[in-house]
């Protein structure tokens, strides 16, 4: 490229670059809510970056670009999604679809040849969708697109790894370390198709626990459908810690879902009372200050405020004394 060429290719990205960032920014506010929405668990927080001055002007000279604008360099604006399982993918995918204007979409493996390392993500190059640019405040990342990496965790450690090796291909790799690092790669292959095989027998578990069965012990999957079955799901929270609630049950001997029931049947009432009362007070205090403190106005308005979790710590609290129960969870935290 001439000089001039990439002189106004300098002064565009100039004033450009917040716009690539608010892009971003806006991109990532959107997937996370949407993301939560799906009850999909990233791996790691959605990141972003917009590229600097230097490493775009490394990727014309590496490239050989001849260019006339930002606009023919795809990944200036990048962020990227990590998630736990594959079947994630799917999810995010149809999400993006539907969100974003899609510009081009490739999934990496398929560019791999047999001498490459494989495995890759999927990509996309998007731009933001024409409802958004009906918000005056969106209006002026019109003109501005980026790409969205999504890929699971093992990718992820794969991707980061061969980065800083500079292993992309089979000739690239000393001879000695090229069993090795072929090894490595399958290895990480085998861990998002186990992660898939862990979930697909969990939902086979899950799928044949019977509540009604008093005898049958209380793990994760047992609590948690337990107290599906058992309380409101108005009361149902989207972070329910039932590996916490677990460890609490357990110390005051309630190991089996009889014993769970049990401790319901016998305190329920009063718990219900209790959450009314919850309730009559987060109203009367958001009249007073216009805050909900500890609890929404959903869940207010759903008549609610004790979680599953806080339910049943409700029902120990009723059963073993107050004092008691409060003084194993500060001790418990305090051990955290």
């Amino acid at each position: 490229m001439k000089n001039s060429d990439i002189d106004k290719i300098y002064q565009e990205y100039h004033l450009k670059k917040q716009l690539y960032e608010r892009f971003c920014s806006e991109v990532v506010n959107q997937m996370n809510e949407l993301i939560t929405s799906a009850a999909i668990s990233p791996a790691l927080p959605i990141h972003f970056r917009v590229k600097t001055w230097n490493s775009i002007l490394q990727k014309i000279e590496r490239k050989e670009y001849t260019i006339d604008s930002l606009s023919r360099i795809p990944d200036i604006a990048g962020i990227r999604i990590v998630l736990l399982f594959q079947r994630d993918m799917v999810k995010i995918v149809d999400i993006i679809e539907d969100t974003f204007k899609i510009l081009h979409k490739e999934n990496t493996v398929d560019r791999l040849g047999e001498s490459e390392f494989g495995y890759g993500s999927i990509h996309f190059e998007v731009s933001a969708p024409d409802e958004w640019l009906k918000v005056p405040t969106l209006r002026p990342i019109g003109g501005i697109h980026g790409e969205i990496q999504v890929r699971t965790a093992a990718q992820h450690i794969w991707a980061a790894a061969s980065h800083m090796l500079q292993y992309k291909k089979e000739s690239d790799v000393p001879l000695p370390l090229r069993r090795t690092i072929t090894r490595a790669a399958a290895l990480l292959e085998i861990v998002d198709l186990e992660f898939e095989r862990v979930l697909a027998e969990r939902e086979e578990y899950t799928t044949d626990i019977n509540t009604e069965d008093k005898d049958e012990t209380l793990n994760t999957d047992t609590l948690k459908k337990s107290l599906k079955t058992f309380l409101s799901e108005n009361n149902l929270s989207d972070d329910e810690p039932y590996s916490e609630l677990l460890l609490e049950l357990y110390y005051f001997n309630i190991t089996k879902i009889g014993d769970l029931k049990s401790l319901i049947n016998e305190t329920w009432e009063k718990v219900l009372k209790k959450d009314t009362e919850y309730v009559k007070r987060k109203k009367a205090e958001f009249e007073e200050t216009g805050k909900w403190e500890g609890t929404s106005e959903d869940r207010i308005n759903k008549g609610v405020f004790f979680t599953h979790a806080g339910l049943i710590r409700e029902a120990l609290r009723l059963k073993f004394g107050e004092e008691k129960v409060n003084k194993y969870l500060r001790n418990k935290m305090k051990r955290k």
